[in-house]
């Protein structure tokens, strides 16, 4: 099982501009053959590791479905609108060694904290208050 956090970009002079700017933070950057990105369904990818060793993927050119998502529980709704995905959760043993990855490399910005009755952190990279816990 392949566990990964997928980010997508504008276009492709928008993933390469963003693998140039992680190999120049010294983060070692794969370009994914096209094999990989068919079966994302993307047109382009790219992968890399945060400071914790957790697969990210950057890609665009995302495939679209015609077929509405039809949740595999019983929900009040689900929807993502133009800004995707609410969030995604990511637990750390240390945010000090990562949180500088994803704020001064990635760019993300920080929105909000908690420190009872555990610490979290809640990071915006678009209009949505967080798409990074």
């Amino acid at each position: 099982m392949s566990v990964f956090f997928g980010w997508e970009v504008a276009d492709t002079d928008a993933l390469h501009a963003l693998a140039a700017h992680l190999e120049r933070a010294q983060v070692d950057v794969t370009a994914e053959p096209q094999t990989l990105a068919d079966n994302r369904h993307v047109r382009g990818l790219i992968s890399f590791k945060d400071p914790a060793g957790n697969r990210l993927e950057a890609f665009y050119g995302a495939g679209v479905d015609d077929t509405p998502f039809r949740p595999g529980r019983s929900i009040s709704g689900f929807r993502t609108g133009p800004l995707g995905l609410g969030h995604a959760v990511l637990t750390v043993k240390d945010i000090n060694a990562v949180m500088p990855f994803y704020v001064d490399v990635l760019g993300f910005a920080l929105s909000d904290y908690i420190q009872k009755p555990f610490r979290a952190y809640f990071f915006h990279i678009n209009a949505r208050h967080h798409s990074l816990a």
